[in-house]
């Protein structure tokens, strides 16, 4: 039975940035591992005819202040920043079929587990991305992989 506090986020199709830094503010502010859990259902009327979701797509990160004396190192090193003005496009995913992309309420958190395959496969040693949050900012997201 989990008795760790928990918090509910809501911010229509941006959600999953609402949420991200949500989970990413309370690791830093209570020092300790955050799992951040977004997921959607496909919707039904009336709801479809306001926001059509047709794939079911979870997403769940485990968000730490800093590697501390886990047994796992973690798979990624990021910083999040909060910026004001309007997000840049998300890089297209590479790895995520189309329909999906297409057909889910997350595009955002999908290119950025895409982002994020590319680290820890070590294609590539850093990257940044934007994610958008509700009204006009965004977050500012640097991954970059972490050699053990």
């Amino acid at each position: 039975m989990n008795r760790a506090p928990s918090t509910f986020v809501g911010g229509f199709d941006r959600s999953f940035g609402a949420g991200l830094f949500e989970a990413a503010v309370q690791a830093r502010s209570f020092g300790e591992p955050v799992v951040f859990v977004c997921y959607d259902i496909g919707t039904s009327a009336p709801l479809r005819d306001i926001q059509r979701i047709d794939e079911v797509v979870g997403i769940a990160l485990v968000l730490a202040p800093q590697h501390g004396s886990s047994s796992k190192p973690p798979l990624a090193h990021g910083t999040l920043t909060y910026q004001s003005s309007p997000a840049a496009p998300l890089p297209a995913a590479t790895r995520i079929p189309a329909p999906l992309m297409q057909g889910s309420a997350q595009p955002d958190g999908l290119s950025m587990l895409d982002t994020l395959a590319s680290i820890v496969r070590g294609e590539a040693a850093a990257l940044a991305i934007t994610i958008p949050m509700p009204r006009t900012g965004h977050l500012a997201i640097t991954l970059e992989r972490v050699v053990c």
